[in-house]
């Protein structure tokens, strides 16, 4: 039986795993950069690498922001025309083969336990037998091999090939409504209309925005809050985001927490497939322009080029922000479709949020509560 690792092994283990991950997306934040703010793009979160839902199709599970910047380097580099990569196990689990076919890489982000912490003059951290106060987790990282499903040879399993066969799924009005009110339900801050505004302030930890029928449509609304509510979760008392902090202090930071706000809300949208078309877009892009004057596109465009690596950052922090979210409205989605099975919320959202809920917990854990926090 093998000693268990010290924290101070765990750390050691968690250092270097990490400084891998840096040197492997190092490698190749560049390339991939160059593709994505190119002269037709005026916002860098307008990218078609954004817009792409990559996917597991086995355990269906969505690619955040940061790998799907991997995956679509790859997408381009080798011309997959499917968006699906699966591990080389589960291709083998569903009698495929892949053999003398080489792996890419994705980033597999978790933390790892130290022990726990004990309430000492001095606190340290014990060895899980010793106590069981609160747990004490650093993050970690690592490189996971994955096949792109073009890589894989044998009769493909028949829910795949639905995937596969299967336009761009879009939510229809009814099951953005879902999403919508769900969103009200799980956002931790509260909600004022006012006329003529979109933003949230910090100093107050709420968010003001126009009244419904102000908005073209209920996705227009519907994303505008998404990008306020990921703002939210950057406030100190949450994930305690620089950017957020220091917004106005300076271009560098209004830019760097406007991207993350950005593609939070894209990647939320696109996880629950309330698509957004042109119009919507176009629409979006007007209206983040009018609500922040200060912002300005051409610096952030020209800061993300001769700084790659901050795209990278930023994607990170943005799936960090959208999974929370997500995590909070998937709760909800379950406890209204407990009370109401015909709840409007398409298929594949319905397979997700039943295949992750835990059928023994009536009442889950909210990870945020409300919150009536002033700065003082």
């Amino acid at each position: 039986m093998s000693k268990p690792l010290s924290p101070t092994d765990k750390k050691d283990y968690a250092k270097d795993a990490n400084d891998k991950v840096s040197d492997f997306l190092s490698s190749r934040v560049d390339k991939i950069v160059s593709t994505m703010t190119n002269d037709d793009e005026k916002f860098v979160w307008n990218s078609p690498v954004f817009s792409v839902k990559y996917m597991n199709p086995i355990s269906k599970t969505i690619y955040g922001l940061e790998n799907s910047l991997l995956l679509s380097q790859l997408a381009e580099d080798k011309d997959y025309s499917f968006p699906f990569y699966l591990t080389a196990s589960q291709g083998y689990a569903n009698g495929l083969s892949n053999k003398g076919e080489k792996s890419d890489f994705i980033v597999n982000r978790f933390g790892v336990k130290l022990g726990y912490m004990k309430d000492k003059p001095e606190p340290e951290i014990a060895r899980d037998d010793e106590s069981k106060a609160k747990a004490v987790y650093i993050p970690a990282s690592k490189l996971t091999p994955v096949f792109n499903i073009a890589q894989f040879t044998g009769d493909l399993p028949a829910a795949v090939q639905k995937l596969m066969d299967a336009n761009q799924p879009k939510a229809t009005p009814s099951e953005l409504e879902t999403v919508y009110q769900a969103l009200l339900d799980t956002m931790p801050t509260p909600l004022k209309r006012v006329v003529g505004t979109n933003h949230y302030r910090p100093t107050e930890d709420a968010i003001y925005m126009n009244p419904s029928n102000l908005f073209k449509s209920r996705l227009h609304e519907t994303n505008t809050l998404l990008h306020e509510v990921s703002h939210s979760y950057g406030h100190e008392s949450r994930k305690n985001r620089p950017s957020l902090r220091h917004y106005s202090e300076g271009i560098e930071h209004r830019a760097y927490e406007e991207l993350v706000a950005n593609l939070s809300a894209q990647s939320v949208i696109k996880h629950y497939d309330l698509n957004l078309d042109p119009v919507t877009r176009q629409e979006l892009d007007e209206g983040f322009m009018q609500n922040h004057t200060t912002y300005d596109a051409s610096w952030a465009k020209s800061a993300y080029k001769n700084n790659p690596s901050e795209i990278f950052r930023a994607a990170k922090d943005a799936d960090r922000t959208a999974n929370t979210i997500v995590h909070e409205l998937d709760q909800k989605l379950v406890l209204m479709l407990k009370a109401n099975p015909d709840l409007k919320i398409s298929e594949m959202v319905k397979e997700r949020i039943i295949a992750k809920s835990a059928p023994e917990i009536d009442a889950p854990k909210k990870t945020y509560k409300k919150s009536n926090y002033k700065r003082k």
